[in-house]
């Protein structure tokens, strides 16, 4: 497991989780239930890249189309 999914699970606890903002909690309560099941994905997959991230050119489009979008 990745630290951040340590967190979710409930499984990491330190100082910083007080800081938690209330909103985020509903989260490590879906993961516990089983309602949502955190995974991985490599940046190389992740279509949302080209949002959060400065891009080249070619990763650019590559997470747009993979994303859906495209210049049509």
């Amino acid at each position: 497991m990745l630290p951040q999914q340590y967190e979710m699970t409930g499984c990491l606890l330190h100082g910083l989780d007080k800081h938690m903002r209330i909103k985020w909690h509903w989260l490590r309560k879906e993961v516990k239930l089983g309602t949502l099941d955190p995974i991985y994905v490599k940046t190389q997959q992740q279509p949302a890249d080209f949002l959060t991230k400065r891009l080249a050119e070619e990763p650019h489009w590559r997470c747009a189309r993979m994303a859906g979008m495209s210049l049509n």
